[in-house]
């Protein structure tokens, strides 16, 4: 019963029923794009970057009064003998919005590209979590090919133990090596599920039992690339958004420090006057001023040396972020070399090693060659290779990912078009 319930689990997620949702990895990456709440808050930001260009960028609040002087006492308002009405408006010297502007904008750039980055993160995420959920499916298949066959040993071992061309031994080591069999799938199937989970959680879609019909389309597969590490790294130093959003925090620090010197310079305020006393309504006037930050050695220096400070540090975290990026890159095309060895290895030589290993081991115990215990040996060394080669098309499949995410670039692209 146990494995007829694990047959219609791994069924009910991988079987085409006519409500069946199919889900290839393209679609899980589309519906992260659109749904994912980190690429929802990114855009949300970039409108607010925009809001606050027209903010930096604005006068002062006009400053509008209006004054009745020598009015008799016992008399209203309209018994003045001078009246004055003023409008005032302040403003910084014309350079400086200039400056304010350009920082805003740099600021807007920033969000624009956050939001790159958080897709381009988000993109990755889903593909690793994607081929996690392939490499479980297919970990459980391969846990349910063995708990059948497990389970018809068993059988079978049964069978010739009451015939008596077996041992007790061999029976009751048929009977464990299927209960563990059965066991192994269980988790396989639960890990599967939970992987599942994980992926939907990633993608921000909700997760439900009517999940359990998702189809998942796409399969792991092994397509040689070869790549450049030259090529790699000069992609990443002009595409990669971190070291993008850090050369944009540059810019905005060395900005930041221009206006920071822009602040020894003088603001003006200029005001009209409507004025009327009790002869006559006729009268006008003109206000200039210009402020001169004469204590500039004190508030105007702090601004900017610790604008220059910010300009320096931001210069330092800018190579920090570049020699990051490419030890990042070389830890993993070295990894992704190794992968793509050892898949080669695997595919050449151990899978059809092992297989054959495993035939040969199956004829010679059925032909009463050899023990059953090494049968068993023969049979768990074939499964662990078929284990050890979904682990590394797994892994190799997200290093190429991985290394799209490092460059900024897709890495089949560039080995397409050379």
């Amino acid at each position: 019963m146990k494995i007829l319930a694990s047959i219609m689990l791994i069924l009910g997620c991988t079987a085409v029923y006519a409500q069946t949702n199919y889900l290839t990895l393209e679609e899980a990456v589309n519906y992260a794009k659109q749904n994912n709440p980190d690429i929802k808050k990114a855009e949300i930001n970039i409108n607010s970057a925009k809001g606050a260009f027209w903010e930096n960028i604005s006068l002062p609040q006009p400053n509008i009064s209006a004054s009745y002087e020598f009015i008799p006492k016992g008399k209203g308002l309209d018994g003045y003998d001078e009246r004055t009405i003023e409008i005032s408006q302040e403003f910084e010297f014309p350079t400086t919005y200039l400056l304010k502007g350009k920082t805003a904008n740099t600021a807007v750039d920033i969000a624009n590209n956050n939001l790159h980055l958080i897709i381009n993160q988000t993109c990755f995420d889903v593909t690793a979590y994607y081929y996690n959920v392939l490499e479980k499916k297919e970990l459980a298949e391969l846990a349910l090919e063995n708990s059948k066959l497990a389970n018809e040993f068993k059988t079978k071992s049964l069978i010739r133990y009451k015939s008596g061309e077996a041992s007790n031994i061999e029976n009751l080591t048929a009977e464990l090596q299927s209960i563990e069999a059965e066991n192994y799938l269980e988790k396989a199937n639960s890990d599967f599920n939970n992987s599942v989970k994980e992926l939907f959680n990633l993608m921000g879609k909700p997760y439900s039992e009517n999940t359990s019909n998702i189809l998942i389309t796409d399969s792991l597969e092994y397509n040689s690339f070869v790549i450049t590490k030259e090529q790699l790294i000069n992609n990443a130093l002009e595409y990669n958004p971190q070291i993008i959003n850090q050369k944009l925090n540059t810019q905005l620090s060395s900005t930041n420090k221009s206006l920071a010197y822009s602040s020894i310079l003088p603001s003006f305020s200029i005001s009209y006057m409507k004025q009327a006393n009790s002869e006559s309504t006729n009268f006008y006037g003109w206000n200039f001023g210009i402020s001169v930050p004469i204590w500039f050695m004190f508030e105007q220096r702090g601004k900017i040396q610790q604008a220059y400070a910010e300009c320096t540090s931001s210069d330092y975290e800018l190579q920090k972020t570049i020699n990051a990026t490419i030890t990042e890159i070389n830890s993993t095309i070295s990894d992704f070399e190794t992968a793509k060895k050892q898949i080669e290895s695997y595919k050449n030589k151990l899978l059809p090693n092992t297989r054959q290993i495993y035939l040969t081991a199956l004829k010679s115990y059925q032909a009463g060659e050899i023990s059953y215990m090494e049968y068993i040996m023969a049979q768990q060394t074939n499964i662990k290779i078929k284990e050890d080669y979904i682990e590394f098309l797994k892994e190799y499949n997200v290093l190429i990912s991985k290394l799209t995410l490092l460059t900024g670039t897709d890495i089949k692209i560039l080995e397409v078009s050379k």
